[in-house]
């Protein structure tokens, strides 16, 4: 991470942290009623996070990267 710039950074860290509080929300709501529930909820909650998450860096992206000449 050291040669990365810091916006590659940063959702790295929005990443690790948004993994570790899905996990930590399966491990508090855990039933033991039907137990496969919350894994279920955290793979379609972990993707949509991904999802978004690339595109708000898309459009982080979009406004701060420099553009040269195009020709």
């Amino acid at each position: 991470g050291f040669y990365t710039s810091r916006g590659i950074r940063w959702l790295g860290w929005l990443f690790v942290s948004t993994a570790v509080l899905i996990l930590f929300g399966i491990f508090a709501n855990h039933r033991q009623d039907y137990p496969t529930a919350s894994w279920q909820v955290a793979h379609w909650l972990m993707g949509a996070l991904f999802g978004l998450l690339q595109l708000a860096y898309g459009i982080y992206l979009y406004f701060t990267e420099k553009r040269g000449n195009e020709s």
